[in-house]
């Protein structure tokens, strides 16, 4: 098998190969968002929204495929929607046809898809539950949210701040994968020179010294 080179740190979009080789770091907000799902409960028949929502590179593909992989392990079909039209009465069929009693639904820049995710929200599922995970950019989120409100839902903002904690976590992950660059050779140093760097984006800009960057 050959060793899988991710281009994540080069700004292109997150691969579920980039989750399953560990190229995808558990940012603090990843973990808030990991601990609110295994504190999550739906019963049967009912669905629940969770929308992150975040700027730009703030890594908000990445969380959805690290997250859908975490549900994955944990007993959940997931489902990734990466089509134009969405066909509510194909979902409903091969939910109801499903072995797992609990589904999750993963949908990327879903703003546009918020009137149908308030149809989802409102369906009958029987004796399945179903969680819908979507991510928006910040401005369409907040201009489409009306649709989600009332229902159950629950939104989580992802920021592309770099706390001391996410440093250390990013370091590891890097000297992993051999990608610490023109990072400084002393894990102390290192890690400061990542606090530094105050967003995902400076860091990963300076990493590839700007060559590539998407």
């Amino acid at each position: 098998d050959q060793v899988y080179e991710s281009k994540l740190y080069e700004g292109y979009a997150c691969k579920w190969r980039d989750v399953i080789d560990d190229w995808v770091f558990e940012t603090a907000s990843v973990a808030e968002l990991e601990s609110y799902c295994s504190s999550l409960s739906i019963e049967r028949g009912n669905s629940h929204c969770i929308a992150i929502y975040g700027n730009r590179f703030t890594g908000k593909d990445c969380a959805l495929k690290y997250i859908g992989a975490f549900l994955y392990k944990n007993g959940y079909n997931v489902i990734e929607f990466r089509g134009k039209y969405f066909d509510i009465s194909a979902l409903r069929r091969y939910i109801e046809i499903c072995q797992q009693e609990k589904i999750v639904l993963l949908i990327e820049d879903a703003s546009f898809m918020y009137r149908m995710i308030e149809s989802l929200l409102q369906m009958d599922w029987r004796e399945k539950s179903l969680l819908i995970i979507t991510t928006s950019r910040t401005y369409y989120h907040f201009k489409k949210q009306y649709y989600l409100k009332g229902n159950s839902y629950r939104e989580i903002e992802l920021t592309d701040k770099i706390s001391k904690d996410d440093a250390k976590i990013i370091y590891k992950t890097l000297k992993q994968k051999g990608y610490t660059g023109g990072l400084p050779g002393t894990e102390t140093e290192a890690i400061a020179e990542i606090c530094k760097k105050d967003s995902f984006v400076n860091l990963f800009s300076d990493l590839t010294y700007g060559k590539g960057f998407r």
